[in-house]
């Protein structure tokens, strides 16, 4: 699994071609250019939505994906985290009950239930999106994909919440678009 200090928010990296660019390079530039907005897929067609459709929005949070665009477009030698990754995280973390406070990013959830960040995995209230259609709980909620599936509709989640200090497992159905974060095995 990827360092917890090399996490980042960069959620798919713009294709070119058939070909992935180098990702790490990729993520260093669009951090650094505060770029978090726009994943393209080899046809050119932009993949997932930023929150409410608003760019402004997805150069902060980034863009949320259903679960087939996060599988799709995943780089090479990445993967979407397994439930055991997760269990891993939430572990190192303290557990599910003080997990969040912990992966919160230390600005921008609601109420100013900010976390510490202790991993440096900052976490942002991104929100979700229902069917592909309905926003919502941004400033409130990140919710990201797991690897694992329920059945050909619904796929095990991972999130956090701004009411409290806890990490929890979801069950999406795959319509829906959520946040994504990638690992790789060193």
């Amino acid at each position: 699994m990827k360092s917890l200090e090399e996490q980042s928010d960069i959620v798919i990296p713009v294709l070119e071609g058939n070909n992935i660019k180098d990702i790490q390079e990729d993520a260093k530039r669009n951090i650094e250019a505060g770029n978090y907005a726009l994943a393209i897929d080899s046809t050119g067609k932009e993949i997932g939505k930023c929150y409410n459709n608003d760019s402004n929005i997805g150069n902060v949070y980034g863009r949320l994906y259903t679960f087939a665009e996060a599988k799709e477009f995943c780089p090479n030698e990445w993967r979407l985290p397994s439930k055991e990754d997760w269990e891993l995280l939430v572990s190192a973390a303290g557990g599910y009950d003080i997990s969040g406070s912990k992966l919160k990013a230390r600005v921008g959830w609601a109420e100013n239930r900010n976390g510490v960040d202790e991993f440096d995995f900052a976490a942002l209230p991104s929100g979700i999106c229902f069917g592909g259609e309905r926003f919502c709980n941004l400033n409130y909620k990140c919710v990201w994909w797991s690897s694992a599936e329920i059945n050909e509709y619904i796929a095990y989640s991972r999130g956090i919440d701004f009411s409290g200090n806890y990490t929890f497992i979801g069950k999406d159905p795959k319509k829906n678009l959520l946040s994504v974060r990638y690992v790789k095995d060193l």
